[in-house]
């Protein structure tokens, strides 16, 4: 890859959100916000959902520095295929509970009581950050229950934080969510900003993409910030092939077209490459 082409630095796009580059659009700044006011005010439970490539994943881990900044003891998880006992000792582990992988049920959850009674004797609050919740096997609701109401018993001040996609629901926590979040696509404003600041923190000095070529993107990612990317980086490999200095509309729906086959649309593409986004 010539990145001399244009002068870049480092590629500006990737499949995903670049988290060299975090783009904040609105809808992300607000719910970042929402989220910290939930482990500021030391609440219980939050729910963040949002279409898979929508910037969960990386909302969470940006909530999570701020709550260490916070002084919180910060626990992140991917819950993608756990069950319910994997997904006990994660949490007892993260928490640095004296148990091991090779423990009894019972044993890592007396662990993990004994460690929730600690912090709160030191007053020390812990975030739990669960990611992919809606990819856990069964029974994981019940457990996640089970460690709210652990805390309570021991005095610990927890706050734990759910990210899923939008159709998750899960009946035996919704009771205990004080504020559920969602995720929306970008603007077309935004998808602007976002291919606009990327390549100009990449290096670029001139314009790449044609106003044409920003709305052609936005329109066939439907304003989703991964899809965005990703089709921000085919059209950019497809006019550096072509030997263009400017990414148009044009070449933005050449590259769509060559992926495009008439069996699979670009949609359906789309969505199973964010798919385990």
């Amino acid at each position: 890859m010539n990145l001399s082409f244009w002068g870049f630095r480092h590629w500006p796009f990737a499949r995903s959100v670049n988290e060299r580059h975090l783009f904040v659009g609105a809808a992300h700044e607000e719910a970042c916000a929402r989220l910290l006011f939930l482990i500021e005010e030391r609440r219980r439970c939050g729910l963040l959902s949002g279409a898979a490539g929508t910037g969960k994943s990386c909302l969470l881990r940006q909530v999570q520095s701020a709550a260490m900044r916070l002084g919180r003891r910060s626990v992140r998880l991917d819950a993608t295929g756990l069950d319910a006992s994997e997904f006990a000792w994660q949490i007892a582990d993260g928490c640095h509970a004296e148990c091991r992988v090779s423990d009894s049920p019972a044993q890592i959850w007396s662990s993990l009581q004994a460690r929730l009674s600690g912090l709160a004797v030191v007053d020390q609050p812990v975030v739990l950050l669960i990611d992919h919740f809606d990819s856990v096997e069964f029974g994981c609701g019940q457990t996640l229950r089970r460690v709210m109401q652990l805390a309570d018993s021991t005095g610990a001040d927890l706050t734990v934080l759910i990210a899923a996609r939008e159709r998750f629901t899960a009946p035996m926590l919704m009771d205990v969510v004080e504020l559920h979040v969602e995720l929306t696509a970008w603007s077309e404003s935004e998808t602007s900003r976002y291919i606009a600041d990327a390549i100009r923190h990449a290096g670029a000095r001139e314009t790449i993409f044609t106003t044409d070529a920003v709305s052609t993107i936005h329109r066939h990612a439907q304003g989703n910030p991964a899809r965005v990317a990703w089709l921000c980086d085919l059209a950019l490999l497809a006019a550096m092939s072509g030997d263009q200095r400017r990414v148009t509309a044009h070449v933005v729906n050449a590259a769509v077209k060559e992926l495009e086959p008439t069996s699979f649309t670009l949609k359906n593409r789309l969505h199973s490459a964010m798919a385990h986004a």
